[in-house]
């Protein structure tokens, strides 16, 4: 839902170089965005490697544009914010310092949240035993170098006060309209570049739902979820069902979001908040799990190292950092614990929440699933 409203909101700045969309079109338009990401993942998934080529070369040069304009800004001293080498320390001095900056810890983990779902098309990359563990490497060091080069950037075009009056949808072209700004470039740039994100965010729908249907739905054991949603296309093997069951439902959300007024705003914010802590869990899970598989000498097909040691210590560093992600990330230890009990039964009480519906649903379907087979017998 979260990225099939972005694709409006990114066509009105290509259009008219600012977020002046109404919640209707809002509506429309993400619909029309999550038909055609359903469409091409159904009937043409062979052309989603052809499509995300080119536009991650276009996500890219976008990227590098504001890189070298925020850097060359630092270099003339023309920054908005004056950056300093104290500005590059964590501080750690004091107890709310340390707080802040485990958070913070905590909160960049999430940038690499999601690079799992790439999984399912390791079938469509060339020598993957080779190239597929290259290109994760790849992915991972160029997220943390661009995270560090994107902050400072951003401060070459803005202070921290003219952010926090930006949402967080419109935040990655404000970022581009402050460049444009601060350097004289005008209306037409922040057009261009939102066209340039409009398909940038529409390849990802479309790359985002494939994955997700595939991940979730395909690789669950037998009688987890329906036979309708785990069905596949007999001539390609699509999820079609699983794809259009999650395009009525990301829809329904952004409807409900739309036009149910405040309370129901509130509630799909309450609820996208609740699921947060829930993408740290499976890291958890899989280093721990990967730590027992390679110990007992299991050998996955994708792999970078073919002893045991450095495995294990990266799966104890995953499991690590996710942990300390997943105790930080919502709690701070310098704040008494009624003041922030509120946010710890929506991130953690939430968590626990989805799980328990999980495994309730679990319980039923292999319940279901059991009786189904004996009956068959």
């Amino acid at each position: 839902p979260t990225l099939a409203t972005r694709v409006p909101t990114y066509l009105s700045f290509g259009l008219l170089g600012a977020a002046n969309v109404s919640n209707t079109q809002t509506a429309v338009l993400s619909l029309i965005a999550l038909v055609i990401s359903l469409i091409i993942g159904v009937k043409y998934q062979k052309a989603i490697g052809s499509l995300s080529k080119p536009i991650g070369y276009i996500s890219l040069f976008t990227v590098m544009i504001f890189l070298i304009a925020g850097i060359y800004l630092h270099l003339t001293g023309q920054g908005a914010t004056t950056l300093a080498v104290e500005s590059f320390k964590i501080n750690m001095s004091s107890k709310a310092d340390l707080a802040g900056a485990l958070g913070s810890f905590s909160w960049i983990l999430f940038a690499f949240g999601g690079g799992e779902v790439v999984g399912p098309y390791v079938n469509q990359v060339e020598n993957p035993e080779k190239n597929f563990v290259k290109g994760l490497l790849l992915a991972s060091l160029l997220i943390g170098i661009l995270y560090v080069l994107g902050i400072v950037a951003v401060s070459a075009f803005g202070t921290q006060e003219d952010f926090s009056k930006i949402s967080l949808v419109n935040a990655v072209l404000a970022g581009f309209k402050f460049m444009g700004d601060k350097i004289g470039l005008g209306i037409w740039f922040v057009k261009l570049m939102g066209i340039a994100y409009t398909l940038i965010t529409l390849v990802a729908l479309i790359l985002w739902g494939t994955s997700l249907a595939a991940g979730v739905f395909s690789e669950a054991p037998e009688g987890t979820f329906p036979k309708w949603l785990t069905k596949k296309s007999g001539y390609n093997g699509i999820l079609r069902n699983a794809l259009i069951f999650q395009t009525i439902l990301a829809f329904l959300f952004i409807a409900l979001n739309t036009f149910g007024g405040a309370a129901a705003e509130e509630l799909y914010y309450r609820v996208y908040d609740m699921t947060t802590m829930a993408l740290i869990v499976p890291y958890f899970c899989l280093g721990i799990s990967y730590i027992v598989f390679r110990y007992k000498g299991y050998v996955a097909p994708f792999q970078i190292s073919k002893g045991k040691l450095i495995p294990i210590v990266a799966g104890f560093s995953v499991s690590f950092m996710t942990l300390i992600a997943f105790v930080f990330a919502g709690y701070n230890f310098t704040i008494p614990l009624v003041q922030q009990i509120e946010k710890i039964k929506l991130y953690y009480g939430g968590l626990l929440m989805f799980m328990l519906i999980g495994v309730i649903i679990k319980f039923f379907s292999e319940r279901n699933h059991k009786s189904n087979m004996t009956n068959n017998k």
